[in-house]
């Protein structure tokens, strides 16, 4: 009884032991997501470089992440919805055409932010990436502000 009570205890460990492995291994993306290679290189570090996940929206807005990125409903549950229970676990970015056709953008600065805390203006398409600069907040004429430059590039992948 020992032994049969023994190996299912074993059946049962290895099973929930491949199952997180296997899961670990496909990290599941949201509806509409894919897994790519980008690469996010703002105020002169490389915050992306590699495989990402991206989704496309409208007029040709998208949206990157770096690989250990979270998603509400599937890594984590937000029983009130609301900002406070939003999470990060890498870097992202969102770009997009505004109403005049001109491009910009926005991406977190730090890992766990959830909300855009920088910025990307005036960005110009260059193959599978978009150049401009972090806006860092008016400038005079006596006082210019030093512009930092921002890169984000997308290569869809041809099996995501």
């Amino acid at each position: 009884m020992r032994r049969a009570v023994a190996t299912c205890l074993a059946m049962l460990l290895f099973a929930a032991v491949s199952a997180h492995a296997d899961a670990a291994g496909r990290h599941r993306l949201p509806k509409g997501y894919h897994w790519g290679r980008c690469l996010l290189v703002a105020d002169g570090i490389t915050r992306i470089s590699g495989k990402c996940s991206y989704a496309f929206f409208e007029h040709g807005a998208f949206y990157i992440a770096g690989r250990h990125q979270v998603y509400e409903g599937i890594d984590y549950q937000n029983p009130g919805g609301g900002g406070a229970g939003e999470q990060s676990r890498d870097y992202w970015a969102d770009v997009f055409k505004d109403s005049d056709g001109s491009w910009t953008g926005y991406g977190n600065d730090t890992i766990r932010a959830t909300h855009g805390g920088q910025t990307y203006k005036s960005l110009t398409r260059h193959g599978a990436c978009f150049v401009g600069a972090i806006d860092l907040g008016e400038s005079s004429d006596s006082d210019p502000v030093p512009v930092e430059p921002v890169k984000i590039c997308l290569w869809r992948s041809r099996t995501g």
